[in-house]
């Protein structure tokens, strides 16, 4: 498994529709990219690594080290702000929470994520998932990093995962309680060994503010 994470100029393309879902048989959380191709299978011990390593020079490249705050305090702002305003064009945040039967599951098909490249930009960001054959890629702004970020981190949720180094201004909800408390429910009978699928549409436009500086790479 590698992980690497950046900084570099990263090209901003539309950011497609994707899925994110835990699904229990497997024990592991599932990406799609609501097309032709396959599912991605990323593992408890990637998604660990993402949080742990690959988030670091994320939250060194947030706006603002000119004014005193340090990283964590600024990406913390930050990632409120992605969450609760809206952008330009938007009528609501462009999550939505679903359900999926392990059956429908089964009909899919999946490839193992064997590694993540993380480039880490002055206003963009990408993930590059890589396979064994080939590679599926995200290009998207910071506001949609982080909310690409919430999704996953919703999905994680879901598999109860222990894990060790989750940035705390990822796992503090930005959620309405009443959200907060359907999002903490177990899955309801008939549904417990499917999935429950957060989906995050596409979306364009941002304004991100200029990033910091920031230096890798973490292997």
């Amino acid at each position: 498994m590698r992980i690497i994470a950046r900084l570099v100029s990263v090209k901003l393309v539309a950011m497609p529709s994707t899925t994110l879902a835990y699904d229990a048989h497997e024990d592991r959380i599932w990406l799609s990219f609501n097309d032709d191709g396959p599912r991605l299978w990323l593992t408890r011990r990637l998604i660990e690594q993402v949080f742990s390593h690959g988030l670091i020079l994320f939250e060194q490249t947030t706006a603002g080290a000119q004014g005193g705050a340090d990283a964590s305090t600024r990406i913390a702002l930050e990632h409120e702000l992605s969450l609760n305003e809206l952008l330009p064009g938007e009528q609501k945040l462009p999550i939505k929470m679903g359900k999926e039967t392990q059956a429908q599951t089964q009909r899919e098909s999946h490839v193992l994520c064997t590694g993540v490249t993380m480039n880490f930009g002055p206003e963009n960001c990408s993930f590059i998932f890589l396979l064994d054959e080939g590679q599926r890629q995200l290009s998207m702004s910071r506001v949609m990093t982080h909310r690409w970020l919430h999704g996953l981190y919703l999905a994680v949720g879901q598999a109860r995962w222990s894990l060790a180094h989750v940035p705390t201004w990822l796992s503090q909800s930005q959620l309405p309680a009443s959200i907060q408390a359907l999002t903490q429910k177990p899955l309801p009978e008939g549904l417990a060994d499917g999935n429950t699928p957060t989906q995050l549409p596409p979306t364009s436009g941002s304004r991100p503010p200029p990033a910091g500086s920031g230096s890798g790479p973490l292997r």
